[in-house]
């Protein structure tokens, strides 16, 4: 369901930046995400993957600063 949120994350993931740029793919990671939950026409389950969202979001947030490509 979040193959292609996590494969453009990945694809920022991959370029050269700095702390703000890790922030924002991490964010677009979010909001890509969001945007296919809302096709789900389930209210449980968008309210579910909504929280998923969010908690994956942090965890993106303290763990895979080390995947990050940052300037040298």
């Amino acid at each position: 369901m979040f193959k292609t949120s996590c494969n453009k994350h990945d694809e920022y993931y991959d370029k050269w930046g700095n702390a703000i740029d890790r922030k924002i793919a991490d964010v677009y990671l979010l909001e890509y995400i969001k945007l296919d939950i809302r096709e789900n026409k389930c209210i449980i389950q968008i309210i579910y993957f909504y929280i998923w969202a969010y908690i994956y979001y942090i965890w993106v947030r303290l763990w895979w600063g080390k995947y990050f490509n940052y300037k040298k």
